[in-house]
């Protein structure tokens, strides 16, 4: 072994080429070993990653769609229950109907009877008075002759 005595930056001699296998060397190896592992998890978190992405635009997909199936159940709902209103005003319509027709004969009827009540109580009165009247008849016609009159 040669003991040189210049300084310089870069000496070219044996050892230079042993570091430079050594270095490429060290570099095949490294690359082997950890940037190709390396890369392989980088590529699996990446597609995991865009894997995720799908799966949230699938998400909120199915969160439009049942949005929209809840929409549309709300809105049979609603006209469900808007026909159902409809159906019971109308019966109660006809009820409220059936009930005043019903009144309305039951008044009718009450009427009639009141009203023969009135009738026969005014034919009773009728003769009451004109018994009443005959007498007050015979006996002012009495008062006036002053004779007593025979009916």
């Amino acid at each position: 072994m040669e003991i040189i005595n210049k300084v310089a930056l870069i000496t070219i001699n044996e050892t230079f080429f042993f570091q430079l296998l050594s270095f490429l060397l060290f570099m095949v190896i490294v690359t082997r070993v950890m940037f190709r592992p390396l890369q392989g998890v980088m590529n699996n978190r990446q597609t995991h990653i865009e894997k995720l992405k799908a799966d949230v635009v699938d998400a909120d997909q199915e969160v439009l769609r049942l949005t929209k199936a809840i929409a549309e159940q709300e809105a049979a709902a609603k006209a469900e229950a808007i026909e159902m209103r409809a159906n019971i005003e109308h019966e109660g319509v006809a009820a409220g109907e059936a009930i005043l027709f019903e009144t309305q004969q039951k008044l009718a009827q009450e009427r009639e009877k009141a009203l023969e009540q009135v009738n026969q109580t005014i034919a009773t009165i009728r003769e009451q008075l004109q018994s009443e009247a005959d007498a007050l008849s015979v006996f002012m016609i009495e008062k006036l002759l002053d004779r007593k009159v025979e009916a």
